[in-house]
C-alpha cells in the first residue's frame, strides 16, 4: 500500500483507511511501532478503566484488520497483565462477540476468565442487539468442567492463565 507504482486503492486515494480505529488507538499503535510495547494504565478507577477496555479493544481490531500477529498478540499479554490487577466489563463480551467470530482468541480468552470470575457486572447491564447466549453457554460449559474435576477457584483473586500463548495468533503453527 502507498508504494510507488502499486495498483492498490489506497495508492491511488494517497490515504489508508482504518475502520472503528480512534486516535488513542492509532497512537498506541505508533508507539507500539517504535517501541515493540502497549503503555497501559493500570488503574482501578471504573471511568480509566473502561477507557483502558476501550483502547485495548480498538488496537485488537486494528491488530486484526492489519494482520498484525505481532501487535495482536501483544494487545493480548497487555490486556491478560490489566485482568490480574482489575476485573473486566460485561459490556466488553458483548463488544467482542459482536466484533469477532466466538472461537476467536480473544473472545476465548474472555471465556476463561468469565469462568475464572474475573467479570465486573451486574448482569443487567447485559443488554445488546447482539445474540451472546452461545459465549455464555460456553463459559457454563468451561464451569462445569472445572467443578468436575475439581479445579473450582473458591477465591476470586486467584486469578491466572495457564497458557496465554494459547490465545496468540501463530504463524506456520509456531508457539510462542
Amino acid at each position: 500500500m502507498l508504494r510507488p507504482g502499486a495498483n492498490f486503492r489506497e495508492n491511488n486515494d494517497n490515504e489508508i483507511k482504518l475502520p472503528d480505529c480512534d486516535s488513542e488507538a492509532f497512537s498506541s499503535y505508533v508507539a507500539f511501532l517504535y517501541t515493540g510495547k502497549i503503555f497501559s494504565q493500570f488503574t482501578k478507577s471504573e471511568d480509566e478503566l473502561a477507557r483502558e477496555e476501550g483502547m485495548l479493544f480498538s488496537l485488537l481490531k486494528l491488530a486484526d484488520f492489519l494482520q498484525d500477529d505481532l501487535l495482536h498478540n501483544c494487545v493480548i499479554d497487555t490486556f491478560v497483565a490489566q485482568v490480574k490487577q482489575n476485573y473486566f466489563t460485561c459490556k466488553l463480551i458483548t463488544r467482542a462477540c459482536e466484533a469477532f467470530p466466538i472461537h476467536s482468541p480473544f473472545v476465548r480468552l474472555l471465556q476463561a476468565l468469565c469462568v475464572q470470575n474475573k467479570l465486573d457486572m451486574p448482569f443487567d447491564d447485559v443488554r445488546s442487539a447482539h445474540d451472546t447466549s452461545e459465549f455464555w453457554f460456553l463459559v457454563a460449559q468451561g464451569k462445569e468442567k472445572e467443578w468436575e474435576t475439581g479445579r473450582a477457584r473458591r477465591r476470586v483473586d486467584a486469578f491466572e492463565v495457564e497458557d496465554v500463548c494459547a490465545y496468540h495468533i501463530h504463524e506456520d503453527g509456531k508457539r510462542c
